[in-house]
């Protein structure tokens, strides 16, 4: 299953492609996904990447790879929020 969703802020356009997939036993969740700019699908390397539950409560992070992939383990079952940093920009995204 994936997921595309984009942001405006100033001039940056962030693009996400979000991929869940289950990994470990019960409830855990591996996502995966690219963070690239919108207009020209570039990846956007460096960029970085939060998991973050209900709470607000950063649950996983790790920055995008030259590619601009990253994979974050959620610690469980639950709904969490994809919050993507980048210069001049941010994206939060639906629950996933």
């Amino acid at each position: 299953m994936s997921s595309f969703r984009s942001l405006v802020r100033t001039t940056t356009l962030v693009s996400l492609t979000i991929v869940v997939g289950s990994t470990r036993g019960a409830g855990a969740q591996t996502l995966g996904g690219q963070v690239v700019q919108l207009d020209t699908k570039k990846p956007l390397s460096g960029a970085a990447v939060a998991l973050v539950d209900d709470s607000a409560r950063v649950v996983a992070s790790t920055s995008a790879s030259s590619e601009g992939a990253f994979y974050l383990d959620a610690p469980g079952a639950g709904s969490y929020r994809l919050v993507v940093l980048v210069a001049g920009g941010s994206f939060v995204s639906p629950a996933v």
